[in-house]
């Protein structure tokens, strides 16, 4: 089956707005919502504002607001929701052609049928912009459902935020800020994630597209905006691909010549952007395009997943983590073609080791996906290629642990509290754009670390021997010209490594005959001499035979 090419943006550059509310001298605008992805119950009410982002100018005026699905919530014209049921929906503010969407979840209050006396606060964990305000709003619950109520309010920070008249916050500094409300013996907390405002004079450039995949040869042009007043840079910009993917002119237009993972970046007087770049080929893959189902936990453990359908060529973008971990949203999970060989489905988990190991390592995170087949838990599940994942960071959460952004690496981090690096490769941090890349053989619980934080025992490798024959997927794959090849061994065995092409026929011999050690072993593979193609190598011991495929492109 011919496998589908993909091309994914994720950042959307908005139209030019009518003059006279943008002024005649803005070519771009943008829209911003608040609050920000945020969570209510069945029954609330939420005010939504927004304003246009023009010129170094923040415009008030008339948006038409819209919901997603209007059998769960609906929003008038002034951008007052009412939550009606459960579930998850998009509220989007246009203007003319400028459009801007946040999402909001929905959830069944909890404690309506069991008696107990509760205090909820509502927006719960959410995120606003240094100089915004948040309207705080408590509700009670005796058992027989929620009513509005008053209460006093407690910030566990008093630089970030001041609460004015009773229950108005208004953001003075960008941090995580703990709200707690208290009514009698009663309380309820939110967590408000402070960003600095978009806004804020500090000049970046935005490059577009952004986060874009794009199939070998392809020929795609860049352009830079100025994230100030998104007036684009057309002089004087110095363009670069950061990996050997490609070459890019002075113009903005880039030619990928070889598949991988990279940056574009843009230079302006000091003023600099990032763009991140997957370069794919397109394969025949003989298995078909599988499907991916997700599931992700909601912040309320009593509710139901989200449930997401994707195929193998996709890219999975996270969302719907409440803080601590809200900074994970955004993350990315890239599935390339031929990675999986069988429909799978994935749950998600999320686990806060934020803080420091036993021997005082500092660590951020983390996130776990479990990988079941026909509903059998497979651990750990093996790639066919390395996918690719990404996970944003704080430099601010960073900073006080201790960690410099530019030495960060992904780590597994094991059910025994142990981490390692195994099945983890390519890792590229992108501290421009606060995120980091890599490729990972089979999935696991992800933790940050700080780079070279694991020293390698000798006494420990001596006695950590295989309980099983396995045979590794070769890396890098796909390769140019060399590869590794790596296998375990329970025992002495005697063992034969080959490659065959997609005909059957041998094309080299690695390993003939010889008897090896315990432990685990691997070769370097050189097909300088064989042409592009989809290859298989065999492991053979004895009676048992292992096969694995690799993708060589020049």
């Amino acid at each position: 089956m011919n496998a589908k090419i993909l091309l994914s943006v994720f950042t959307i550059l908005f139209l030019i707005a009518p003059q006279e509310i943008l002024g005649q001298d803005s070519e771009e605008a943008s829209i911003e919502i608040m609050p920000s992805d945020t969570t209510i119950m069945v029954g609330d009410t939420l005010q939504f504002t927004a304003r246009i982002l023009a010129d170094s100018t923040a415009i008030d005026t008339t948006f038409n607001w819209q919901v997603s699905d209007s059998s769960i919530a609906i929003i008038d014209d002034s951008g007052k929701l009412f939550a009606i049921a459960e579930g998850e929906v998009e509220i989007s503010a246009s203007f003319d052609s400028l459009e801007a969407v946040v999402e909001l979840e929905i959830e069944e209050p909890e404690g309506d049928d069991d008696n107990e006396r509760e205090l909820r606060m509502v927006p719960g964990d959410t995120t606003i912009f240094v100089g915004e305000y948040l309207q705080l709003k408590v509700q009670y619950t005796d058992g027989s459902g929620w009513t509005d109520t008053t209460a006093t309010f407690v910030l566990n920070d008093d630089e970030l935020a001041v609460i004015q008249s009773g229950d108005s916050l208004l953001a003075l500094k960008e941090g995580d800020l703990e709200v707690t409300a208290t009514l009698d013996s009663l309380t309820a907390t939110a967590e408000i994630e402070i960003e600095e405002n978009s806004d804020d004079g500090n000049q970046e450039l935005f490059i577009s597209p952004s986060d874009t995949l794009v199939v070998i040869d392809a020929q795609v042009q860049f352009r830079a905006y100025f994230t100030e007043d998104s007036s684009q840079v057309a002089d004087s910009l110095n363009w670069s691909i950061s990996s050997e993917i490609g070459s890019i002119d002075s113009s903005g237009m880039a030619t990928f010549t070889s598949v991988g993972f990279g940056f574009v970046d843009a230079e302006y007087n000091g003023i600099n952007g990032r763009a991140s770049i997957r370069v794919s080929q397109v394969v025949d893959d003989s298995t078909g395009v599988q499907q991916i189902i997700i599931n992700v936990p909601r912040n309320n453990p009593n509710v139901a997943p989200a449930t997401y359908e994707i195929e193998e060529g996709d890219v999975f973008r996270l969302k719907g983590f409440a803080s601590p971990l809200n900074y994970l949203n955004g993350g990315t999970v890239f599935f390339p073609l031929g990675s999986i060989t069988e429909d799978i489905r994935i749950e998600v988990s999320r686990e806060d080791y934020t803080g420091t190991t036993e021997d005082g390592t500092p660590i951020v995170g983390g996130i776990g996906f479990d990988v079941f087949v026909n509903d059998t838990l497979i651990s750990p599940y093996n790639f066919e290629t390395p996918v690719e994942i990404s996970i944003p960071f704080k430099r601010g959460l960073l900073s006080n642990l201790g960690i410099d952004a530019t030495n960060l690496s992904i780590f597994n981090m094991e059910d025994t509290g142990d981490v390692d690096t195994t099945g983890v490769h390519s890792v590229v941090v992108d501290s421009l754009g606060g995120r980091i890349f890599g490729y990972v053989s089979h999935f696991s619980t992800y933790v940050l670390m700080p780079a070279g934080a694991l020293t390698t025992s000798t006494e420990d490798e001596a006695i950590d021997i295989p309980d099983q024959i396995t045979l590794n997927q070769n890396y890098p794959n796909p390769f140019n010209p060399t590869t590794t090849i790596g296998f375990n061994l329970p025992g002495n065995t005697t063992v034969n490594l080959t490659v065959y092409n997609v005909m059957g026929q041998r094309v080299a011999t690695l390993i003939a005959n010889q008897t090896l050690n315990a432990g685990s072993h691997s070769i370097q593979f050189d097909a300088n001499n064989l042409a592009s193609g989809l290859y298989i190598y065999r492991l053979t011991t004895g009676d048992q035979s292992f096969n694995k495929r690799m993708l060589l492109l020049k």
